[in-house]
């Protein structure tokens, strides 16, 4: 069985009035938030980013931010290719296969002048889970190696720029080439990822082995 992966990579506008590097600093952290929530607590940008950002009927829309404060070197997301798929039953590795039935799609945009992400811009057919051997190895560690392979073509959004995607869209973390701030936000739909309401004080970076204790 073959899966045809990145189909739906669209780069859309970039947002007016970026928040500056003092501003990112106080830009709240939200976990699965549901979009009244984020108007009323937000702030002006992430309203805007709302206003702005495509949406499809779905049962839940659900919003998550995160501040990072890089250094050289550090990533913000996950450094090797991934999808957000959300959908691990069990808590064990991504079902993809299944995801055609519980799909979700995303809406993001990061914000600062380093560590924007960056996605493959054109279809890849690629062997189902199924088809690989996961049992002594992530499952994205094996498409890592499958993509990095294949060198397909790749984009990476301005700051600000929306991005639109979906469950099956690989992407990865790019590492910051200086110290500075860096917000990031996506909105995601789906008829399943229901909303939790978190504000969350924490966040993480990742280092260069992609998928390190992950």
């Amino acid at each position: 069985m073959q899966i045809v992966f990145n189909r739906g990579v669209e780069l859309l506008d970039t947002l007016d009035d970026l928040p500056d590097q003092e501003a990112i600093r106080h830009l709240p952290q939200f976990f699965r938030a549901d979009p009244d929530m984020v108007r009323r607590l937000g702030g002006p940008f992430l309203r805007r980013f709302l206003g702005a950002a495509p949406v499809s009927s779905a049962r839940y829309t659900v919003i998550d931010t995160k501040v990072h404060m890089l250094m050289p070197g550090w990533h913000a997301c996950i450094p090797g290719w991934h999808c957000d798929d959300f959908h691990r039953p069990g808590g064990g590795q991504p079902d993809l296969e299944g995801m055609a039935e519980v799909r979700s799609r995303h809406v993001c945009v990061a914000v600062g002048p380093t560590a924007q992400p960056e996605f493959v811009a054109e279809p890849m057919t690629l062997p189902a889970p199924s088809e690989l051997d996961c049992r002594n190895r992530a499952l994205y560690a094996l498409y890592h190696e499958l993509i990095e392979e294949r060198r397909p073509r790749t984009v990476q959004p301005a700051s600000g720029q929306l991005v639109r995607f979906d469950c099956f869209d690989f992407h990865r973390g790019r590492p910051a080439e200086g110290r500075a701030w860096r917000f990031f936000a996506r909105l995601t739909q789906s008829d399943h990822l229901a909303p939790r309401n978190e504000v969350r004080t924490q966040t993480q970076v990742y280092l260069t082995a992609p998928f390190e204790q992950w």
